[in-house]
């Protein structure tokens, strides 16, 4: 009874003691609601506020902190078949915010009610906190199952460990609305109720298995084959014991299992019946037919897994581009603990292969998943922030590889040493992170450069000292109950295998590199850049408000496929000097290949070089610039793209004012919209349809009479300029066009249809729109 009281109360200890630590962390660092996370939260507060799950209101609502205007800007869609808001992100993080979120609503009404904003900032705290509470619940939970199957030593330390030294305490604590820190929660909750399940078969153990399950995959999708691999398993254990079979229990225990994993479940399937109407079309596939407000970045016939791309598996593991490095060496180290060394204990080792399993299958999906369009995004040094989910798989390794090191005089000390040392560099990582981690992060081109950096520091020594004699002291604590084995050469050749095999099996050939580059529309300086789009740290700055500076006057972009002749490179630039101090110039080439010259005025401006020449096969694209008076000018780049010859879209666009059924009782009224092409939209006219008595010869091949073209406008239209980022004459994609009632005969309470078209240079054209005109007396 001692011992037992004495574990409760280390275990309640270690919860207090990382809540306390976290929140610490937690209130210093974090500024509000930034990035994804709004996608999330969207959700607490359609709940709380709307009590629906159509989310225009919550996109659309006016921030009051710590952003100014709309906080997301309108970055939803809208499903044509029910006409509801829907973003591409699942439910669960905002539900798992929801009794915070409440708990703040309700101490904010007995105080006097003085928050009425649901995206006030004093609710962003309660929702963030919610992070806080299911990492530190996520550690006590990581630290009760190994103490179970290791040393207490080790249970100690390793939970620490990756907090530390990974990306797990940055989206705790600073992007603590993102759902990686739930996952994570989440994936340890899962292991742990598995377990209590396997172990004794009982409804509470069923019902808690089936829920977090639920749980889980409403909050990530495919979480939902990490717990079919569980179940499996289960079942595999069952039938591996015949003689302790009861049909009738276990299928009542497992339909437990099934009922509360539906009911975990439902906000997902609520979710996509609310928006789609239908409980199995998710937003993935919804989004392909809907009407969007965007539609810039859904790539043509999109594939959740397109075995096409899988030569860039390799990518998610050992890509590294300004520092970042995907595949953090921490969850290298944890991987490497799982595939070199074995569990003595049967049940756990089989939640290693099922968890390894998982993984592999995870970076399948992944590296075919948007051509790993979220690599470059989600590195930041700390490592892919979608491995987060599986942070107690990486955490069972390394705690594998710390155990097995320490039957070994000179591995124990290397691997303390390497152990402290990641989080050292991790400690380092997350201050220079949250508070100038410029100054170094676009020096630092190489992870060797990176590391090198935060350990340079004599703190960052001292840190590393302390926590290296730390991990001594406390990984001898206890005695190990398990022994372990070297696993047989052949499973390792296969495991490693899954790395090589693509690199050198699936690489793409020229044709369809430049397929996938079309279908992203030829982006390759913020939005379009992709784990083979490779911007070198030596020449560009990491991007800002719209922006990536060069750093030199010179730049080289490696692009991922080749050009042909007929293609046109477009910039969008801001060259920042005086105007009496002259023009620079810009000098553009492709490997030695010349490709054009252009004079760079001060200003945003677009550029275009189009290749009027064939160039051989290359991809390095180089940029030099000369200042005025021979000085380098300050260049910011807002993006760089590739209209690609075989490209002839018609134009598009939209009719903004007047409203439909507009009555017209004054002299004029203006007819304003916006309308863009690939190739430069020529002209946009206005039409209105015939009336009885109008002559023949005014009406056109198309039966419509021509009224005029409408007048383009130069930066009139800078929400139009953010959200398809960069076409020939963005800059001036708005028209306007004053249509004036002598245009209109016998404009006496008659109705006209007026109906707007947009023409590219190569003959296409396209309808953006018509309004109904009704013609009143004036007043």
């Amino acid at each position: 009874m001692m011992a037992k009281n004495l574990s409760l109360s280390l275990s309640m200890l270690y919860f207090v003691l990382t809540l306390g630590i976290l929140s610490l962390f937690f209130f210093k660092n974090f500024q509000g609601i930034q990035g994804d996370g709004i996608y999330y939260y969207s959700y607490t507060a359609s709940i709380l506020w709307d009590g629906d799950l159509d989310l225009k209101n919550q996109y659309d609502h006016q921030a009051l902190a710590p952003t100014k205007g709309t906080i997301t800007n309108g970055n939803y869609f809208i499903d044509p078949n029910t006409g509801k808001a829907f973003s591409l992100f699942n439910p669960g993080t905002g539900i798992l915010m929801v009794p915070a979120v409440s708990l703040g609503r309700l101490i904010n009404r007995m105080a006097g009610s003085s928050h009425f904003d649901p995206f006030d900032l004093y609710y962003q705290f309660y929702a963030g906190y919610t992070s806080v509470i299911l990492t530190s619940l996520a550690l006590l939970l990581l630290f009760l199952i190994l103490k179970r199957y290791f040393s207490l030593g080790i249970a100690l330390i390793c939970p620490m460990l990756f907090l530390f030294g990974t990306n797990w305490l940055f989206y705790a604590a600073v992007f603590a609305a993102w759902s990686h820190a739930y996952a994570a929660f989440l994936c340890v909750f899962l292991i742990w109720t598995f377990l209590k399940f396997v172990q004794k078969k009982n409804i509470l153990s069923a019902s808690l298995f089936g829920i977090c399950g639920g749980i889980f995959f409403s909050t990530r999708n495919f979480s939902v084959l990490l717990f079919a691999l569980f179940v499996l398993y289960s079942l595999f254990l069952i039938i591996k014991n015949k003689d302790k079979i009861v049909n009738k229990k276990y299928l009542f225990i497992y339909g437990v299992v099934f009922l509360f994993f539906l009911i975990g479940a439902l906000p997902q399937f609520a979710d996509n019946f609310v928006q789609h109407g239908n409980f199995l079309i998710t937003s993935s596939r919804a989004i392909q037919t809907a009407k969007l407000p965007f539609g810039l970045f859904w790539p043509p016939n999109f594939k959740v897994i397109n075995f096409s791309n899988l030569y860039m598996l390799y990518s998610n593991l050992f890509n590294s581009d300004n520092g970042l490095f995907y595949f953090h060496p921490f969850y290298l180290l944890g991987l490497l603990g799982i595939i070199l060394i074995r569990h003595r204990h049967s049940r756990l080792q089989g939640i290693f292969n099922l968890m390894l399993l998982g993984l592999f299958i995870f970076w399948f999906i992944d590296a075919s998943y948007f051509d790993s369009w979220f690599n470059r995004a989600a590195g930041s040094g700390f490592g892919h922030r979608r491995f987060l989910i599986f942070i107690p798989f990486f955490v069972f390794g390394a705690a594998n590889l710390l155990s097995y090191s320490k039957n070994s005089k000179i591995m124990k000390y290397l691997t303390f040493f390497v152990y402290s040392s990641l989080f050292t560099c991790g400690v380092s990582l997350f201050h220079f992170f949250t508070s100038h981690f410029r100054s170094f992060f676009i020096t630092k081109d190489s992870l060797l450069g990176l590391y090198a950096h935060l350990l340079g520091s004599k703190a960052a020594l001292g840190l590393n000292l302390i926590s290296f004699i730390a991990i001594i002291l406390i990984s001898k604590a206890g005695k190990e109950r398990y022994v372990f084995t070297w696993r047989k050469p052949l499973i390792i050749f296969l495991i490693l295998g899954c790395f090589i095999f693509p690199v050198i099996f699936l690489k793409p050939n020229s044709p369809w590199l430049r397929e996938r580059f079309r279908a992203k529309k030829g982006f390759f300086l913020m939005y379009g850049t992709t784990s083979y789009v490779h911007l070198s740290g030596k020449y560009w700055g990491f991007p800002e408000n719209m922006g990536r500076p060069l750093l030199s006057s010179r730049g080289i972009i490696k692009l991922p496929a080749p050009l042909k002749k007929g293609d046109i490179l477009l910039f969008k630039l801001t060259a920042l000097y005086s105007e009496e101090a002259g023009r620079a110039s810009m000098n553009v080439v492709l490997g030695q290949e010349p490709v054009g010259r252009a004079a760079i005025e001060r200003g945003t401006h677009i550029y275009s070089f189009p290749l009027t020449h064939e160039v051989k096969e290359n991809r390095k694209l180089g940029i030099e610039f000369k200042g005025p008076r021979n000085k380098t000018p300050s260049i910011i780049f807002h993006e760089g793209r590739i209209i690609f010859k075989e490209e002839h879209e018609p134009p598009f666009g939209y009719v903004d004012l007047p409203p439909d059924n507009y009555v017209l009782d004054s002299d004029k009224v203006a007819i304003e919209g916006w309308a863009l092409d690939d190739r430069g939209v020529k002209e946009v006219l206005i039409k209105r349809e015939s009336l009885p008595g109008d002559k023949a010869q005014r009406i056109d091949k198309d039966g419509l009479i021509t009224l005029g073209q409408g007048i383009f406008q130069e930066g009139n239209r800078p929400d139009v300029e953010k959200t398809y980022i960069l076409y020939p004459d963005i800059l001036k994609a708005g028209w306007i066009f004053w249509l004036s009632r002598s245009m209109l005969p016998h404009c006496k309470n008659d109705v006209y249809k007026i109906h707007v078209f947009a023409y590219d240079s190569d003959g296409n054209t396209a309808e953006l729109g018509m309004r109904t005109i009704v013609c009143e007396e004036m007043k």
